[in-house]
């Protein structure tokens, strides 16, 4: 998916290492199990019939097609056909909205330094709509309690909560932590070093 080992890393907690929201043991027997023999004998349990899953994901956008790609050929490995459906992003975030026309879905979050705000997991009605149930509202709960706690060690059990309900109830899979690498000339002015590229006020001096 990302390439160069030096700008990827596995990791199962929802904040990565060097966060004071880092949770070590996060997603512990849960994250990155790869078990190929486990997979298939769940799918046959489950009596897959080998009907394509459909994932949906942005065309527009280079990570996003990789991560389709990737995971296609993962699946593909213990008997499970994925079917791209790759379009543009207002197509993309009109059909997630939806039940229908898809099962699976990638998506990149950038990293934000509180829990609170948390692109991944902004409550049930922020992100997918629709997933409202008894274990989708523990979640929310969960959130609300971190969201009102100021005491650091008192917050940090409630984010250990978080991340622990997060691989029982929430149907999300945390693939991984990526970064990238910008250059820059020193003849370029005004330029602020954050996650994407953003050239408002900035200009070439020669």
């Amino acid at each position: 998916m990302i390439g160069d080992k030096r700008f990827w890393d596995l990791d199962a907690s929802l904040f990565p290492k060097g966060n004071i929201w880092y949770v070590p043991n996060a997603g512990k027997n849960i994250y990155n199990n790869y078990d190929p023999a486990k997979a298939k004998e769940l799918l046959k349990k489950a009596r897959y019939d080998g009907r394509p899953i459909i994932m949906l994901n942005e065309s527009d956008m280079a990570d996003n097609v990789s991560t389709v790609l990737a995971l296609k050929e993962q699946l593909a490995k213990v008997g499970i056909t994925v079917e791209p459906h790759l379009y543009d992003r207002a197509t993309v975030i009109k059909q997630r909205g939806t039940k229908d026309g898809w099962n699976i879905m990638s998506s990149l979050f950038l990293m934000t330094p509180d829990p609170q705000a948390f692109g991944a997991w902004m409550g049930t009605n922020k992100w997918i709509g629709f997933w409202d149930d008894e274990q989708s509202r523990k979640m929310d709960e969960i959130f609300q309690r971190m969201g009102k706690e100021i005491d650091y060690n008192k917050r940090y059990k409630i984010v250990e909560e978080w991340n622990r309900a997060f691989y029982e109830y929430a149907p999300y899979i945390l693939v991984d932590y990526f970064s990238e690498l910008h250059l820059g000339h020193k003849s370029l002015k005004g330029y602020q070093p954050l996650p994407y590229f953003f050239f408002f006020n900035c200009w070439i001096e020669k």
